[in-house]
């Protein structure tokens, strides 16, 4: 059996491939598990009155992802890495979790939905006050 002539099996930036493939397939896979959350998020947190456990699981979960995916941002980064299109999509879920954060961090109130609303739609007063009722 012939050893593997690691020179000749790196592309031309250097790279062992399966290096590569596998930091795609990573991103591939922490990209799905952001849009998870993002819709757990969205099925318990924002449509729902969430429970305390709730709201911690969110905190905790939203922290790590926020921190994994800055992490593999850098790491899509460089200049090494060739594929912009899951720069992109790492940029976009950083951009989605940021969000998700900010919302976390800073939630309206119902005077505040209250006043959004009448101010927007004066002319339906009665129904926006039968909302929040």
């Amino acid at each position: 059996m012939a050893a593997v002539n690691t020179v000749d099996a790196m592309d031309e930036t250097g790279t062992l491939p399966f290096l590569k493939n596998a930091l795609e397939q990573n991103v591939r896979a922490w990209s799905d598990a952001c849009w998870k959350f993002l819709q757990w998020e969205r099925e318990h947190i924002l449509f729902q009155e969430p429970t305390s456990v709730q709201r911690e699981q969110h905190r905790s979960t939203l922290r790590e992802l926020l921190l994994g995916t800055r992490l593999l941002l850098t790491l899509v980064s460089t200049a090494d890495f060739h594929n912009s299109g899951l720069r992109r999509e790492l940029q976009g879920r950083l951009i989605q979790l940021e969000e998700s954060s900010a919302v976390a961090s800073n939630p309206m109130t119902p005077h505040d939905a209250r006043t959004i609303l009448t101010e927007a739609f004066p002319a339906e007063e009665k129904f926006i006050e039968q909302l929040f009722a």
